[in-house]
């Protein structure tokens, strides 16, 4: 990545916003379990974005460092001392399916690590390779990964 002027950045930060502002809500929710949480750390992952002012390689390599630092940025929010240390009042959910939204119940369940694998595979349609190249994890580890939670799914939806 190499820097760009403000203008430039400017300039394309509110096509960014429109473009990629849902599926960063949806990845942010996932760790944060709140929609106000998850619109914070969105928020903050497009501070960052606009401040850096990074020239990517392609759209894809802007989606990676988005969803990726979106990733992180939830994971460390989730970490505060204040966030586990809070009891929550109900949470919203953002899916507009009400049967989507049973079977993401479910989903939503797993851990962190299966749990956005199985997003960015099912939800977004990446292909294992493509998430291990998001997450900076091999493919194999990635292929695991969706198998245990694919196994972990089933035995959750026995149980209900």
């Amino acid at each position: 990545m190499k820097k760009v002027s403000a203008n430039q950045n400017e300039n394309d930060f509110s096509a960014v916003v429109k473009s990629y502002s849902n599926m960063l809500l949806k990845y942010a929710y996932t760790f944060c379990h709140n929609q106000e949480d998850a619109e914070d750390v969105v928020q903050d992952v497009f501070l960052k974005y606009l401040s850096k002012g990074y020239s990517f390689e392609s759209e894809e390599h802007r989606k990676a460092w988005l969803l990726r630092t979106t990733i992180n940025t939830a994971k460390n929010y989730k970490n505060t001392f204040w966030n586990r240390n809070r009891t929550s009042l109900g949470e919203e959910y953002i899916f507009e399916n009400s049967i989507e939204e049973e079977i993401w119940d479910v989903v939503n369940k797993l851990p962190d690590k299966y749990r956005i694998i199985v997003d960015l595979y099912y939800r977004d349609g990446y292909s294992i390779k493509e998430i291990a190249f998001i997450l900076g994890k091999k493919t194999a580890t990635v292929g695991t990964q969706l198998n245990r939670a694919r196994q972990k799914l089933r035995e959750m939806l026995k149980e209900e």
